[in-house]
């Protein structure tokens, strides 16, 4: 195992969906716990949303295997929110991958 690689913190913000007064479902994240990643920047390339041209904002975070993450969880890194995308496990390596993009609300 490596561990010089993961020298950033990053805070993950777990879902928790209820529903409101009129019966409609409210996601809510609360701050769960502080892990340690390698952050590995991605290009953003260009696509068609709601017939205007976007720019995604990805990032892939490798962490430990041993991580308890969801896809319906959110990471918290340099202040912005990150979405994610999709997680794989490398049991090789123990490392798990985890490509993220930022949430623009």
């Amino acid at each position: 195992m490596r561990s010089g690689p993961l020298r950033t913190s990053i805070l993950i913000l777990e879902a928790n969906v209820t529903r409101n007064s009129v019966g409609s479902q409210v996601t809510e994240y609360k701050p769960t716990r502080c892990v340690r990643v390698e952050v590995v920047p991605k290009g953003g390339g260009r696509r068609q949303v709601d017939g205007e041209i976007a720019y995604p904002y990805t990032k892939t975070f490798r962490m430990r295997i041993y991580q308890k993450i969801t896809e319906r969880d959110r990471l918290t890194y340099n202040g912005e929110q990150y979405r994610i995308l999709s997680i794989e496990d490398n049991t090789e390596l123990q490392m798990k991958t985890v490509e993220a993009e930022k949430v623009e609300e």
